[in-house]
């Protein structure tokens, strides 16, 4: 049997929209036809110019910045004759006609498990709340935020060792499998949407920059899983020592009951080391990753 092969577009702007390209790329049962992306970001860490990758493999692209008009988007969709569109890494909202004219066409994702945890910054709130799991979704895009119905989903464990970059790649890796796995949905006419039930759905705000700050008074494990969440190729969870801030890139419990002794107090402070008493134990952090001196008995902020 001869399948007519798809006509593709890619809508993204991160290491992911760039995982996603070289599937695409690599896909012999479909047409690669167009990508949309961004000239630059100031918020995304993990920005990519895909631009510069699609003139080079000769893939028709235009940055949104020079097509803000959503008539004319979906003006050049109609133009190289699109199927399908994969969204992906695109923080910014496709809106109407494209939605409309593309309903059932358009493909979100969403590093979550979907219904649960939409919003903002969904591997971050991951690790912060020591989920033991979280899932890579595609789902049909809607105009309310990761509510469509769902295509594709895998669940993707989190160990206590995983640090930001280490959940990250797991969710990249899976992606191109994804990707390949709703086109031959597609192609074959075999695709099941799941519905999504709201009342099981909860939405994460974004994240703000006090929501980094390391309390003291917090427990041991809440401080270790808020580093490891703002690891690279995040900002970095962060304390104030002197009205200097200092950026956290690990951490590790110590396992110690510490008895008469504040949260804050400074427990151990060597070249190599320094320990800080917490709400419940004391944490650990290795010296390198500071550049400033921190010397005293305990902490003020």
């Amino acid at each position: 049997m001869i399948f007519k092969k798809l006509n593709v577009c890619l809508i993204g702007c991160v290491k992911s929209s760039d995982i996603a390209f070289d599937a695409l790329l690599e896909n012999k049962k479909i047409n690669f036809k167009l990508l949309i992306c961004s000239k630059k970001s100031t918020f995304n860490s993990d920005f990519v110019d895909l631009g510069k990758k699609a003139k080079k493999k000769k893939i028709d692209f235009f940055y949104e910045e020079n097509i803000k008009d959503f008539n004319v988007q979906r003006k050049i969709l109609d133009n190289h004759k699109i199927d399908l569109v994969f969204v992906i890494g695109w923080s910014k909202i496709i809106k109407e006609p494209v939605l409309s004219f593309y309903k059932n066409k358009i493909i979100g994702f969403h590093p979550a498990e979907l219904p649960k945890n939409r919003g903002r910054h969904p591997l971050i709130w991951a690790l912060v709340l020591g989920l033991k799991k979280t899932a890579s979704t595609f789902f049909f895009l809607t105009k309310e935020p990761d509510a469509g119905d769902i295509l594709n989903q895998k669940i993707i464990k989190i160990s206590n060792k995983d640090y930001a970059k280490d959940l990250y790649n797991k969710v990249l890796k899976v992606i191109p499998v994804q990707i390949n796995e709703i086109i031959d949905n597609f192609i074959n006419d075999s695709i099941n949407p799941i519905r999504q039930l709201k009342k099981d759905s909860n939405v994460w705000r974004k994240r703000s920059e006090i929501d980094g700050k390391i309390d003291w008074r917090m427990n041991s494990k809440n401080i270790y899983n808020l580093v490891r969440a703002l690891a690279d190729p995040y900002p970095g969870a962060y304390f104030i020592y002197n009205k200097k801030k200092f950026l956290v890139s690990n951490s590790k419990i110590v396992n110690i009951k510490i008895d008469n002794q504040e949260p804050g107090r400074i427990i151990k402070n060597n070249s190599k080391e320094l320990i800080v008493k917490t709400g419940d134990m004391a944490i650990s952090f290795s010296k390198k990753q500071f550049k400033d001196k921190i010397e005293g008995e305990f902490f003020y902020e």
